[in-house]
C-alpha cells in the first residue's frame, strides 16, 4: 500500500498549474550581435519580462516558454542555419532580415509552425506580422506629402543591405518609383559623400530612406551620413531623410533631450532635415525601463537614459520584443477560444481574427482585422520634422470645410486651413492686426464717436446678412469673434466652427461667461450650430457693448451664472440697461427689437440692414472723418516719436559711414556723399606693397572652394590687423594678391617707405605662425615686393566705385613681387622682401644714413 505522503505529492502535482497547463513554445530569432539596434536590445531580459507578465495573465490558458536563437550576420550563413532550427518552437518570432522571409515562411509551413516576422515586407508569404508593416507606414507618409520619388541608403552590413533592397521592391510594388539603392562604404574615406552623390544625381529624388541604426540611439553610420549631407548642401537644398529603423520600435519623444543633438550644433543642424516616423507610446521607453529596474522586474545594470552618452544604453527594440511575444500569446489564445478549446497548432496563427488588446511595454496595443484579412497592430505614428515632434493626421471634414473656404465677403474673415499639431486642433484664418472688437472697445486710449461705432455695426450687419443668405447661422456670435483689420473694417470669424467641432467629435468646456451672448431659447434647448434668430439676439448684445463700451450685462452687477438662470426662466425679463443719451433713439429701439423674448418677432438681418441705414439717414458712415479726429489725440506724442526715430536714424547713419569708410578713403567718401566729382590726384612720392601666396594654385587645386575662401579670409584678417598699426592704406585684394600703399591718400612726407618696410617685416614675422585649417602640415610662404615713386589716385566707376592707383610705380612694385630673386638657406625656401633701389634710398634717407652704391639690406628671416 502506498504511503500517505506519496498521495500528497501526487495530488500537489495534479493540482499544480504547471502540470495542468500545456506549454506553447516560442522561438525568438534575431541578429543579436550584428548591429547596436539588436545587440543592445537585451532579448533575454525582454523575453523573461514578457513570460513573467504572461504567467500572471488570467486570460491566457497555456504556459509559455521562449527559446532565443541567433541569426547570423551574413545572409547566406543565416539561410543555411535556418533549416537547423526545426523543433525549437510552435511559433517563430523572426527573422529580422527580409531576405530570409521567403525561406522562413516555407520552413514554418513545412514544420506546421507559426511565423511572426517583422522582416517580412512582402505580404505574399503566410506570416502573422507582429507590427504594422513599415512599408505601408512609409507609403502612407510619402503619399500624404506627395513624395513620389525616393532613394535608399544602407549601412554596409548584410542585414541593412538586404533590408534596403527588399524595402525598395516593396515600395515599387505599391506603385512608388523607389531607387536608387546605395550602400554606404564606411571603411573608405568619403564613403557617405559618394553614396549621397549617387542620390543627388538621381532624377527627381528628394527623399532618402536611411536603412541603418538611428543616430539617436547611437548609430554612427547615420551620423556620418547626415554630416556629409550638411557639408554637401543637401540640407539647405530641401532633401528629406527618413530613418527606417525607427519604424520598428517606439522612439522616445515625450520630454526627451537626445545628447547627440544637444552636444553638437552641426549635427543638430543636419538633423533638421530628418523626418522621424515612429510608433506612438503612452510613456517614454526609457522612463518605463528605469521604473522596471527600480521595481526589480528587470535585473540589469544597463543604462536606461537618453541624456548622457553611454555605450551600454539599452535599445528601444527591447519594448518591441516584449510586445511581439505578448502579441503572439494573445493570438494563440484567440485561436484556442475560436477552436473550442482544442490545442492550437502554430500554423493556425495566421488565421487569427484579432479583436484583442493588451498592455504593451509602454503603450496599449490593439489588434484589428482589416478588409484584406491581414492583422495589424493599431498604432498611431508620430514624426519628427526639422527637430520638432508632430502628429500626422488627416482631418476628415470633407465638403463642409470646402464650402466655408469658398465664402468671400469684405466683412467675412477668410478661412485659410486647419492646423493639427501635437494634440492642438486649430483653424488658420486671415490675420487682423487690430485684434477683436472686444479688444478695441476695451482700449481706453481709443476714442470712438458714434460715426465710428455705427461704421463697425454696419460692417457686422452686412457680414451677418451675407452669412444668412448663404443659409448658414453663426451660433457663436460675440464681440471676440468680430475682428478688426488694419483699415478698421470689421470681419466676422468662427462661422461654421460648431460644425467643425461636431465633425471632429470635439466637445469644448462650457464657460458661463461665453453664454451671455446666447439667446434664451438656445440656453433652454441648445441647437447644434445655433439659429438665425439666435444670431439676431447675439447681435443685440453686441450693440449694447458697442454703445456703452462695457461687457454684456455689466450694469446689472450680477455673476454670469445668475444672469444665465434669469435668462432661462423669465419673467421678469433680464436685459442690459443702456442710457438713452449714449446712442440715437432709433438704434436703441432696434436693439430692443433684436432681443425680443419671442424669436419669431425678432427682425432678420435684411430688415436690420434697412433700418440701420435709416438711422444713419441714408449716409454711409465716414470712418475717415472719425479717424482724422482721433489722430488729434496722437499729436502730443508725435514729437517724442520723431525724436526716437531720429536717434535710431543717427545710429544707422553712423554704421553706414563706418562701413563706407572701410571701403573708400574718408576724403573720397565725403566728396561722394556731397555729390561732388572726385578728381584724380597726383602723389609725387609714396611706397607700394604687393604680396601673393607661393604655390597658391596648387593649394587651391587640393582644396574645396569653401576651404580656399576660409584660407584667404583667415590670412587677410591677420594682415588687416597688422596694417592697422601702421600708417598705410589697404588698396585692394584680388585672389591671393594683397596691395597696400603708404603716403596715399594721406601724405606723410618721407615716412612712407619705413612704414611699409616695418609692416612687411611684421607680416613676415606673423606668417611663420599661420596655419591652414584644412592643411595644417602645409607652411604658407609669401612673396613681397616694395617700390617707391609717384602715382596717380582716383575713383573708377559709379556702381561699386573703387579707389585705384595708376603709374609705373604700381607696375614696378608688382614686378618686384613677381620676379624678385628667391633666397635659399639650408635647402629651404625662406620668405623674403624684395625691395627696389628707390625704396632703399628713401629708407636710408629717413634713417639719415648716407647712400652707398654697393649696399646690402638684411631682413628678418622667418
Amino acid at each position: 500500500m502506498w504511503c500517505p505522503w506519496f498521495w500528497s505529492i501526487f495530488l500537489f502535482l495534479l493540482l499544480s498549474p504547471e502540470v495542468l497547463t500545456a506549454t506553447f513554445k516560442l522561438a525568438l530569432i534575431g541578429p543579436w550581435s550584428c548591429d547596436p539596434l539588436f545587440s543592445r536590445a537585451m532579448p533575454t531580459a525582454a523575453a523573461n519580462l514578457a513570460l513573467s507578465r504572461l504567467r500572471s495573465d488570467a486570460g491566457l490558458s497555456y504556459w509559455y516558454d521562449v527559446k532565443l536563437l541567433d541569426e547570423d550576420c551574413s545572409a547566406s550563413k543565416a539561410l543555411t542555419e535556418l533549416g537547423d532550427m526545426e523543433g525549437y518552437g510552435h511559433a517563430y518570432i523572426g527573422p529580422f532580415n527580409p531576405t530570409l522571409c521567403h525561406a522562413a515562411s516555407l520552413f514554418a509551413e513545412h514544420w506546421e509552425a507559426g511565423l511572426a516576422s517583422p522582416g517580412c515586407l512582402d505580404s505574399d508569404w503566410p506570416n502573422l506580422p507582429p507590427l504594422t508593416p513599415p512599408t505601408k507606414v512609409l507609403f502612407t507618409v510619402l503619399r500624404f506629402f506627395r513624395w513620389a520619388h525616393v532613394g535608399v541608403v544602407t549601412a554596409p552590413s548584410d542585414l541593412w543591405k538586404s533590408t534596403g533592397q527588399e524595402l525598395a521592391s516593396a515600395l515599387q510594388a505599391l506603385g512608388l518609383p523607389a531607387g536608387p539603392v546605395v550602400t554606404m562604404e564606411t571603411r573608405k574615406k568619403g564613403g557617405p559623400r559618394k553614396a549621397l552623390e549617387v542620390i543627388r544625381e538621381a532624377d527627381q529624388v528628394k527623399v532618402v530612406i536611411m536603412c541603418m541604426s538611428s543616430v539617436l540611439i547611437g548609430g554612427t553610420d547615420q551620423r556620418e551620413l547626415l554630416l556629409a549631407a550638411l557639408d554637401m548642401g543637401m540640407v539647405s537644398d530641401g532633401y528629406v531623410f527618413i530613418p527606417y529603423d525607427a519604424l520598428l520600435y517606439a522612439m522616445p519623444y515625450q520630454d526627451t533631450a537626445f545628447y547627440q543633438l544637444t552636444n553638437s550644433t552641426k549635427l543638430r543642424h543636419a538633423y533638421s532635415a530628418v523626418l522621424t516616423v515612429t510608433m506612438a507610446s503612452d510613456r517614454s521607453f526609457y522612463h518605463v525601463f528605469r521604473q522596471m529596474q527600480l521595481s526589480r522586474e528587470i535585473r540589469s545594470a544597463i543604462a536606461a537614459t537618453e541624456i548622457k552618452p553611454s555605450t551600454n544604453r539599452v535599445s528601444p527594440l527591447f519594448g518591441t520584443i516584449f510586445n511581439m511575444i505578448y502579441f503572439v500569446a494573445k493570438a494563440v489564445e484567440e485561436r484556442r477560444q475560436a477552436g473550442g478549446g482544442h490545442w492550437v497548432k502554430g500554423s493556425q496563427l495566421v488565421q487569427s481574427d484579432g479583436g484583442f488588446s493588451f498592455q504593451g511595454f509602454n503603450q496599449v496595443t490593439s489588434v484589428i482585422s482589416l478588409i484584406t484579412d491581414r492583422k495589424f497592430w493599431s498604432q498611431s505614428f508620430w514624426s519628427c520634422c526639422q527637430g520638432d515632434w508632430v502628429w500626422l493626421k488627416k482631418v476628415p471634414v470633407g465638403k463642409m470645410f470646402t464650402s466655408l473656404r469658398e465664402m468671400r465677403h469684405e466683412n467675412m474673415n477668410l478661412y485659410l486651413g486647419l492646423f493639427v499639431d501635437s494634440g492642438i486642433f486649430a483653424m488658420v484664418v486671415e490675420h487682423c492686426p487690430r485684434g477683436s472688437l472686444a479688444d478695441l472697445l476695451a482700449d481706453s486710449n481709443m476714442r470712438l464717436d458714434w460715426m465710428f461705432k455705427s461704421s463697425l455695426l454696419m460692417d457686422l450687419i452686412k457680414g451677418m446678412k451675407y452669412l444668412h443668405l448663404r443659409g448658414l447661422s453663426h451660433g457663436r456670435l460675440k464681440s471676440s469673434n468680430c475682428l478688426v483689420d488694419g483699415r478698421f473694417v470689421l470681419k466676422i470669424t468662427d462661422y461654421g466652427f460648431p460644425m467643425i467641432l461636431h465633425a471632429q467629435n470635439i466637445v469644448l468646456p462650457v464657460d458661463e461667461q461665453e453664454l451671455l451672448w446666447t439667446a434664451p431659447e438656445l440656453l433652454r434647448n441648445p441647437i447644434q450650430g445655433g439659429s438665425f434668430s439666435g444670431d439676431v439676439f447675439s447681435f443685440s448684445i453686441i450693440i449694447q457693448e458697442v454703445i456703452s463700451r462695457t461687457l454684456p450685462y455689466a450694469m446689472m452687477d450680477m455673476p454670469a451664472h445668475e444672469i444665465i438662470e434669469r435668462l432661462k426662466t423669465p419673467p421678469p425679463l433680464c436685459r442690459p440697461v443702456v442710457s438713452v443719451d449714449e446712442a440715437p433713439a432709433e438704434c436703441l429701439s432696434l436693439m430692443n427689437e433684436c432681443w425680443n423674448e419671442d424669436p419669431n418677432k425678432r427682425p432678420s438681418f435684411d430688415d436690420i440692414f434697412k433700418e440701420f441705414r435709416i438711422i444713419n439717414r441714408g449716409k454711409r458712415a465716414n470712418i475717415i472723418d472719425s479717424m482724422l479726429r482721433m489722430l488729434e489725440q496722437y499729436s502730443s506724442n508725435l514729437e517724442d516719436l520723431i525724436r526716437e526715430r531720429t536717434d535710431e536714424l543717427e545710429v544707422e547713419r553712423n554704421k553706414t559711414e563706418k562701413l563706407i569708410g572701410q571701403l573708400l578713403p574718408k576724403s573720397v567718401a565725403q566728396s561722394l556723399k556731397k555729390g561732388k566729382p572726385v578728381r584724380p590726384e597726383d602723389y609725387s612720392d609714396c611706397t607700394l606693397y604687393f604680396s601673393d601666396i607661393v604655390g597658391f594654385t596648387t593649394i587651391s587645386a587640393l582644396s574645396e572652394p569653401i576651404e580656399v575662401v576660409d584660407l584667404l579670409n583667415d590670412l587677410y584678417t591677420m594682415f588687416d590687423a597688422i596694417i592697422a598699426t601702421h600708417d598705410v592704406y589697404k588698396v585692394e585684394t584680388i585672389g591671393d594678391a594683397y596691395m597696400v600703399a603708404s603716403g596715399v591718400p594721406n601724405r606723410n612726407g618721407t615716412r612712407h617707405a619705413a612704414e611699409v618696410s616695418n609692416m612687411s617685416l611684421d607680416i613676415l614675422h606673423s606668417i611663420a605662425a599661420f596655419k591652414i585649417k584644412h592643411m595644417p602640415e602645409v607652411k604658407v610662404k609669401i612673396r613681397i615686393g616694395l617700390h617707391s615713386g609717384p602715382v596717380v589716385a582716383g575713383v573708377v566707376g559709379l556702381t561699386m566705385p573703387r579707389y585705384c592707383l595708376f603709374g609705373d610705380t604700381v607696375t614696378t612694385a608688382s614686378h618686384m613681387e613677381a620676379t624678385g630673386l628667391r633666397k635659399i638657406h639650408t635647402n629651404t625656401l625662406v620668405n623674403k622682401v624684395n625691395v627696389s633701389e628707390n625704396t632703399v634710398v628713401v629708407v636710408l634717407n629717413e634713417m639719415r644714413q648716407s647712400y652707398v652704391e654697393e649696399f646690402k639690406v638684411d631682413t628678418r628671416l622667418i
